[in-house]
């Protein structure tokens, strides 16, 4: 582990505000500390009020008892924490900026209501999903997940449970033709070594104004790549690695990830606070705002997905969640849980409502990925779901 001052290369590789110090732990996570008013012009927004109610950590019964939410790298150990006043950004290794599929189809939209998903007709990449949606309008939401660290094929490819909030038609421009019109802020963990240049999963953020078809400043981006999350924790940022992971047949962990449209600005709640927000207006630019997520939206996900690269011939053998089907169930299985929708605006209401995405569930093939669906669940775990697969492992 060891910890330096600032460099010309961290001013280059940390846009996103004023650095004014970089630590690094010993297997190389580089994280640039800022001051979290260089960020942005009119000053840090105010959080909402904390999430209510403590992380449910067992289900009827003790038999299906879960551990203590995982710690961030930053909280197992303080000695990478920068000085005060300032929050990290973790930084992408040089060698790693450029990576093979960055600008290309490393991200798409979750399947729409019909099945379909947008893909660029030059794209030779394939994106497997096990995928639930409920279409609703809503201002946010999310649920606990699993901990799992899945094999990836190649490291190219990528492996992630997510949640989405998407506002179907946010991005439609009657003077511009797209593919995807969607808008969507998105969070979850995932394994992916080509961008984070190691074998475990990552907590990551991305947003898209723009049907998922560019990346840029302002326009979409994973993480802090580029200019668009305001950062406001000081030991949970996106790209961060967790730990303990989940163990076949053994101690199971899960993390609570939350998105709520609070006060003009898309907040991200992780574990047990709000760790950084998207600003609405990100979403607006262009448009009339009450159509687009800057104000609501009318979709949300919960779903796993596979990127394969192609770089193996065959069906891919990455696991999705733990890798196994979701009949295998407690122990074994990935699962999300207490998985629900904020339906009105949090100054009108604290209330959030059961997730039911039954009407959108979607798999690209059972024989590979799978979701198994217990949104009418009355115990603790309320509405959750069963989900991952071996591919063809």
């Amino acid at each position: 582990m060891s910890s330096r001052d600032i460099s010309h290369q961290s001013q280059l590789l940390s846009s996103n505000g004023e650095v004014v110090a970089t630590t690094e732990s010993q297997d190389g996570q580089v994280y640039d500390w800022i001051k979290p008013e260089s960020q942005v012009e009119s000053g840090i927004a105010q959080p909402p009020p904390p999430l209510e109610g403590k992380v449910r950590q067992q289900t009827t019964g003790a038999q299906m008892e879960t551990g203590p939410a995982p710690k961030s790298e930053l909280e197992s150990d303080e000695t990478l924490l920068g000085p005060a006043g300032t929050v990290p950004m973790l930084r992408k290794k040089p060698a790693l900026a450029h990576f093979r599929f960055s600008q290309t189809m490393s991200k798409t939209g979750p399947p729409d209501a019909s099945g379909r998903i947008a893909v660029f007709a030059s794209a030779p990449e394939k994106h497997w999903y096990a995928s639930s949606a409920q279409y609703v309008r809503n201002y946010g939401g999310g649920g606990h997940f699993s901990c799992w660290n899945p094999v990836v094929e190649t490291a190219n490819d990528f492996s992630l449970l997510q949640v989405a909030i998407i506002n179907q038609n946010g991005a439609y421009d009657a003077n511009v033709a797209r593919i995807d019109y969607r808008q969507s802020v998105e969070a979850g963990w995932i394994h992916y070594p080509a961008r984070f240049g190691d074998k475990v999963p990552h907590l990551f953020t991305f947003y898209t104004t723009v049907g998922y078809e560019k990346y840029g400043d302002y326009v979409q981006s994973w993480n802090t790549d580029y200019k668009g999350w305001v950062q406001t924790d000081r030991t949970i940022t996106p790209g961060i690695r967790f730990k303990p992971f989940n163990v076949s047949g053994g101690d199971q962990y899960k993390l609570w990830i939350e998105y709520q449209l609070f006060d003009g600005n898309w907040w991200l709640w992780v574990k047990d606070r709000w760790i950084g927000y998207y600003p609405a207006s990100l979403f607006s630019a262009g448009h009339v705002a009450t159509k687009t997520l800057s104000d609501h939206a009318d979709q949300i996900n919960f779903y796993g997905e596979i990127f394969d690269s192609n770089e193996v011939r065959g069906v891919t053998t990455t696991d999705m969640g733990s890798g196994k089907f979701p009949e295998t169930g407690w122990q074994h299985s990935g699962f999300i849980t207490n998985m629900v929708y904020q339906p009105t605006p949090s100054a009108e209401s604290k209330a959030k409502a059961r997730y039911d995405g039954s009407a959108g569930l979607f798999m690209d093939d059972t024989a590979r990925y799978q979701i198994e669906a217990h949104f009418d669940n009355k115990d603790t775990w309320a509405s959750f779901c069963w989900v991952g697969g071996p591919g063809s492992g």
